[in-house]
C-alpha cells in the first residue's frame, strides 16, 4: 500500500490538480479585487478595516502556492500552506452556514444565477474542501513527485548514501 501512496506519478497528478485549481481561483480574485472584497465582507469575520487587505493578499498567496505546486518547488511547504488555507475555508463556510448566511463562498468569480447557486456556502462546498484538504495532506506526507524541481535536502542525500 505504501508503494502505491509513494508513487511519484500519483503525487504529480495531485500536485498539478491542486496547483491549477488554486491558480484558477486566484486569477479571478486578482482581476476583480473589489468583487472579492465584497465576498470577504459577507462572512462578517475580519474587521471592516482589514477586509481590503485580506482581499488583496489572499489571492496572491493562492497564486504563488499554486505556482509552486505546478513547478514542483517546495512541494511540502506549499502543501502545508494549502492545507492551512483549506482548513480556514472549511471553518469559514461552516461558520457562515451556522449563522444562516446564504452567501457566495467567494471561491471563483460568478456570472449568472447558475454560477452563484453552484458556489453558495453549504455542505457541498465543505465536502469539496475536505477532499482537497485530503489531497493536500497527501502531498505533505508524500511530496516527492515526477517532474519536480525539488532539490533533495542534505538529510535526504545522507540517508541515500
Amino acid at each position: 500500500m505504501k508503494d502505491i501512496l509513494a508513487n511519484p506519478y500519483l503525487s504529480l497528478l495531485i500536485r498539478l490538480f491542486i496547483g491549477f485549481l488554486f491558480i484558477a481561483a486566484a486569477v479571478d480574485k486578482i482581476a476583480q479585487p473589489a468583487e472579492f472584497a465584497k465576498n470577504v465582507a459577507n462572512y462578517h469575520i475580519p474587521p471592516y478595516s482589514l477586509t481590503n487587505i485580506v482581499a488583496l493578499t489572499l489571492p496572491w498567496l493562492e497564486f504563488v502556492v499554486g505556482l509552486l505546486l505546478l513547478l514542483g518547488v517546495r512541494v511540502k511547504a506549499a502543501s502545508i500552506l494549502t492545507s492551512g488555507m483549506l482548513i480556514m475555508f472549511i471553518i469559514l463556510i461552516a461558520s457562515a452556514m451556522i449563522r444562516g448566511f446564504n452567501i457566495s463562498c467567494g471561491c471563483f468569480s460568478q456570472s449568472g444565477a447558475a454560477a452563484a447557486e453552484v458556489s453558495t456556502v453549504g455542505w457541498k462546498k465543505i465536502f469539496e474542501d475536505i477532499g482537497l484538504l485530503l489531497c493536500s495532506l497527501y502531498l505533505t506526507y508524500f511530496p516527492q513527485s515526477a517532474l519536480s524541481l525539488e532539490l533533495p535536502t542534505p538529510l535526504q542525500t545522507s540517508e541515500n548514501t
